[in-house]
């Protein structure tokens, strides 16, 4: 990861200036912030050369995404086996040799088989596992021996976790009992899709049912609101939040009797987690000492409040955005090659965006679909990528929409660059990407 780190320096003298993070430790949450900062900072680097600046672009691109992976590996083998970290690093590296395999992603993936077989030795040593693991086990066989019917969701920090833990107990014999589910949150992130909403739900009615999984290893996404049925063992693996969090996650074990677990070997998360209990106890005097209060004082003090909000609310109450008309280019956030023109984008129903005209054909390639399907009046057929070569980086999907094939584009996997001025803009969302968007008309296909 260091040697990564350092080529990543040769190419860039200023990565330390790229992000005002400081003092991050490898394997840490605030190492993958760091990396995604810098990420972000490279992806709008300009240079006069334009074929220097593609090629410094793409090359950051390339080893802040090889960084975060390793993140993300040194996380999985501190809370869970390293035989998992591996094995996401393992996955990773295949992925590599199937899309561009450039020479960095030669001489990366060469480094890492360098090292494959220590890491391989030292994954096999059983004294290499966190001894967490063994607590968590011991309280699961606790719980389930003194309850069958015990239902539990066990609360992880990363959805690489969520995976490693849930093989972590489908290959434990001592927990053979366990019929484990996955929930995560729906936003991409490091390049993984999350879990989509009927997926969410599937597996939701399968937990409610109590037949097909006794236990939800989730991300946060299960203590923000989603309908969660009964539960009666909470374990928190390392994870704590807000003193709201706290509540809203102890809150997920509702059956009588219901019990909370926090795990952890960091003195600063027991820390935080009695202090998030210190502020309850202080919510509910204040909740005590409230309902002392006269019910007509109560209501005028609140309707002052409420008032006094709204008069600010609505005295920093931004105007709707003015449409920029100006046409912009979209180059690819990895290789920074042009895509298209902003004038060329056109809107289906409203949220899908596509590119109109056969110049935009030449710069991408199609593969079939792993996961191909039919939606509303669009039938997913394909991905595409940039057609640079060694890039292939992912630009969206091929659908057909009633008769016409066309492709279908995501701003998060473009940078805007205003033809004018040549400043350059990531977006992660269409909506917040105020442009002139033109909808979509059949008669400008026949053209």
């Amino acid at each position: 990861m260091r040697d990564t780190e350092s080529l990543a320096k040769r190419i860039c003298k200023d990565l330390e200036n790229l992000s005002q993070i400081q003092n991050r430790e490898f394997g840490t949450q605030k190492y993958e912030q760091w990396i995604v900062t810098v990420q972000k900072a490279c992806m709008v680097f300009q240079m006069p050369d334009k074929d220097e600046e593609s090629r410094i672009c793409k090359a950051l691109f390339l080893y802040t995404s090889h960084l975060r992976k390793y993140n993300d590996a040194l996380i999985i083998s501190e809370h869970a086996r390293m035989k998992d970290a591996l094995d996401y690093l393992k996955d990773f590296f295949s992925n590599v040799r199937a899309a561009g395999f450039d020479e960095i992603e030669q001489d990366l993936t060469q480094r890492f088989e360098e090292k494959l077989q220590e890491l391989e030795s030292v994954s096999r040593d059983p004294s290499n596992e966190d001894p967490k693991l063994e607590d968590l086990c011991f309280i699961l066989q606790e719980e389930y021996h003194l309850n069958p019917e015990t239902i539990t969701i066990l609360f992880v920090k990363t959805r690489a976790l969520v995976d490693a833990l849930k093989n972590w107990i489908e290959g434990n014999p001592k927990l053979s009992f366990l019929k484990p589910g996955i929930l995560t949150g729906r936003g991409k992130t490091n390049q993984n899709t999350g879990m989509t909403l009927p997926a969410q739900k599937c597996i939701l009615d399968a937990f409610k049912a109590s037949g097909d999984h006794n236990i939800l290893i989730a991300t946060s996404v299960a203590d923000e609101g989603i309908d969660i049925a009964q539960c009666n063992l909470v374990i928190l693996y390392e994870y704590v939040g807000n003193v709201i969090k706290m509540i809203q996650t102890r809150g997920r074990g509702r059956a009588r009797g219901s019990k909370c677990f926090l795990l952890t070997s960091n003195a600063g998360v027991i820390e935080k987690e009695q202090i998030n209990m210190y502020k309850e106890k202080m919510m509910n005097d204040s909740i005590l000492r409230l309902q002392t209060w006269d019910e007509a004082v109560f209501r005028e003090k609140i309707l002052h409040i409420q008032t006094h909000e709204k008069f600010i609310r609505d005295s920093q109450e931004k105007p709707k955005p003015v449409p920029d008309k100006e046409n912009k280019k979209l180059l690819c956030r990895k290789c920074k090659a042009l895509a298209c023109y902003t004038a060329d984008v056109r809107v289906i129903e409203e949220c899908h965006y596509t590119v109109l005209g056969d110049a935009f054909k030449e710069c991408f390639v199609s593969r079939p679909h792993p996961k191909p399907k039919q939606f509303s009046s669009f039938e997913k057929r394909a991905k595409i990528f940039c057609a640079r070569q060694n890039c292939s980086h992912d630009w969206g999907i091929h659908v057909k929409y009633k008769t016409f094939e066309i492709p279908v584009i995501k701003i998060e996997s473009f940078v805007v660059e205003d033809i004018a001025t040549g400043v350059q803009t990531l977006y992660s969302k269409w909506k917040d990407f105020h442009f002139e968007k033109i909808p979509f008309d059949p008669a400008e296909m026949s053209k």
